[in-house]
């Protein structure tokens, strides 16, 4: 595809953009609360702003859905659009953390095209980290190749997990953290679905499993995971669809069978 290059590195200069924004409002944002532990600030806005207007730049007539602008409802009916790019924008990832000043967040920016995954870049702007990934062509971190973790056993695993904002005590969420509790190495939730699937990619994290997430959480972590060469199904094993968005990610396919069959009691 000759435009896959530049596709790469819109996303890339847009994320970019996006971070280097919240930074700058990370000293003077206001915050309003949208929801219970749902906390929207307008740092949010200013950099989906900015990632739109990047984008917009050099693709003016793609598709943008963005987690500020768009309903849940809208995503599905345009994700497989074939003519043009959807691009699909967190502008801000890991809120929460961003409004207690937590510095764990990301801008995620990703291109979409029938569906695929074409182009998707994670960056970390404390960290200064890039997450790059363009589809059939690998995936990066501050340009060295990443690779994902070897773990195939569940008891050897680090193990991150997001949850919804509000969970009930015997919830199905609840009791399928509390098996895998009780098996993995460790469990981590770190508030950032972004930057989990990152962390599966580049081998920090050995699997990742999501509810209540959308596709622009995670639909640039999913190429990122699968260009390092990690796996990345449903909760159940079975194939990924970003329409439906509750990612289990792993760096084996192996640790992939164990946790689905844990996942889908």
């Amino acid at each position: 595809m000759e435009d896959l290059q530049k596709i790469a590195q819109v996303c890339e200069r847009a994320a970019r953009a996006g971070g280097a924004e919240l930074l700058d409002w990370s000293q003077r944002f206001t915050v309003r609360e949208k929801g219970p532990a749902d906390l929207v600030t307008e740092a949010d806005l200013a950099a989906e702003k900015i990632v739109r207007q990047t984008i917009a730049e050099v693709f003016p007539s793609d598709y943008f859905i963005g987690e500020e602008s768009t309903a849940s409802g809208e995503v599905e009916g345009i994700l497989n659009e074939s003519k043009s790019c959807v691009w699909i924008v967190d502008p801000l990832d890991g809120t929460t953390n961003y409004a207690h000043r937590i510095p764990h967040y990301a801008c995620s920016v990703a291109a979409v095209r029938a569906g695929q995954v074409l182009a998707g870049v994670v960056y970390h702007p404390v960290a200064e980290e890039c997450y790059v990934a363009v589809s059939g062509r690998g995936a990066r971190l501050n340009g060295s190749p990443l690779g994902a973790s070897s773990v195939s056993k569940l008891d050897s695993a680090l193990v991150a997990v997001s949850l919804p904002p509000q969970v009930q005590r015997d919830g199905d969420d609840v009791q399928k953290l509390l098996h895998v509790l009780e098996q993995a190495q460790a469990i981590r939730r770190t508030g950032s679905a972004a930057l989990n699937m990152c962390y599966v990619a580049s081998g920090r994290l050995d699997a990742y499993w999501a509810t209540g997430t959308s596709a622009w959480d995670i639909a640039a972590g999913v190429l990122l995971v699968t260009e390092a060469g990690g796996t990345v199904s449903d909760l159940s094993g079975d194939a990924f669809d970003l329409s439906r968005p509750h990612p289990l990610a792993t760096g084996t396919p192996a640790l992939n069978a164990e946790l689905a069959a844990i996942l889908r009691r």
